[in-house]
């Protein structure tokens, strides 16, 4: 028997992909991410995020630069895994600053790192810290804690840190990436 093979709409200009109903794709090679719904050029993607959906599913939303709108797709935590690696290395390849600082891994707190200006918070999302364009700070100032944004052309990225060290962290390495 064969599948049925059905076209789907792809937004953010991308061209249009067939797939196989029924069946979860994510294809990552010559620096280029292809799901479901789109394929974008992994130098256009600003950064990703994720939420978990259930026992080993994540809700991952890939924002692309200079567009308000994200490419969303169900991914396992392999999947995932394999998508934050690829992320970073192609980050590191189609840099917007000629050359990286080298850096060891510095962990931020326990959800969060930073290598080679490459920032994964655990549970949330893997940002270019080269792509962002400026950061804000907002401190509780009942609970003593931080929240700071990262700043994309459109969209933002936030991060809750527990103490003043922690932001200090952040915007010292940022500030060898701009």
């Amino acid at each position: 028997k064969k599948k049925k093979v059905e076209k789907i709409d792809v937004r953010l200009g991308a061209k249009p992909i067939s797939k196989i109903r029924g069946i979860n794709m994510l294809k990552l090679e010559d620096e280029m991410l292809e799901t479901n719904r789109a394929i974008v050029k992994m130098q256009n993607v600003s950064f990703i995020s994720w939420k978990k959906y259930n026992n080993n599913k994540y809700e991952v939303f890939i924002t692309v630069k200079n567009q308000s709108d994200q490419i969303t797709q169900m991914l396992t935590d392999d999947e995932l895994l394999d998508l934050k690696k690829y992320y970073a290395e192609c980050a590191k390849k189609n840099s917007v600053i000629s050359e990286r600082p080298d850096s060891e891994l510095l962990r931020v707190n326990q959800k969060i790192s930073i290598e080679d200006g490459i920032l994964i918070d655990s549970h949330r999302c893997v940002v270019d810290l080269a792509l962002v364009e400026f950061i804000t700070i907002k401190e509780n100032y009942y609970t003593g804690e931080y929240i700071i944004k990262l700043h994309f052309q459109n969209k933002e990225v936030r991060l809750y840190l527990g103490n003043y060290d922690e932001v200090e962290s952040i915007i010292g390495i940022w500030t060898q990436y701009r």
